[in-house]
């Protein structure tokens, strides 16, 4: 499990302030089932809390072979984020550090990633990511 994000936010109304926390958490067992969950609470326990329960809801089964983990580029864009997942005999894993571990928790070995943004929201990578991984095959089905 990887604790991706946490924030304050207020929100200001003519009376008074209301404050709230979030909480961004990612997971993987490192054979194709990842999950995201966010939260959101009074304070960080309850959010925290909150993303917990919602990353036992959101869990996602990708399909994946060992020989080949992603035999065809994998794209995804979220807002000003942009994600692509190349295909490579031997992996390359130089680039973000955040996302290689989310592609090694996914179970996915040999590729390389390119990341275009010029602000690294982490709400739009985790859209993002989801969007690519989930679209991953395996050379099986593509025969």
């Amino acid at each position: 499990m990887i604790f991706i994000d946490s924030d304050f936010v207020t929100n200001v109304t003519k009376l008074n302030r209301v404050n709230s926390r979030r909480v961004l958490l990612y997971m993987g067992n490192s054979a194709g089932v990842i999950s995201y969950g966010k939260g959101k609470g009074s304070d960080y326990e309850s959010a925290y809390n909150g993303a917990f329960k919602k990353l036992k809801e959101n869990m996602v089964c990708i399909h994946l072979d060992r020989m080949n983990s992603v035999p065809m580029i994998l794209t995804g864009k979220h807002n000003d984020f942009r994600l692509k997942i190349y295909s490579q005999e031997i992996g390359n894993y130089w680039g973000g550090f955040l996302m290689w571990q989310m592609l090694y928790f996914a179970g996915l070995t040999n590729y390389r990633f390119v990341i275009n943004s010029r602000k690294l929201e982490p709400y739009s990578m985790i859209y993002a990511f989801f969007q690519a991984v989930t679209k991953n095959v395996t050379p099986r089905i593509i025969a």
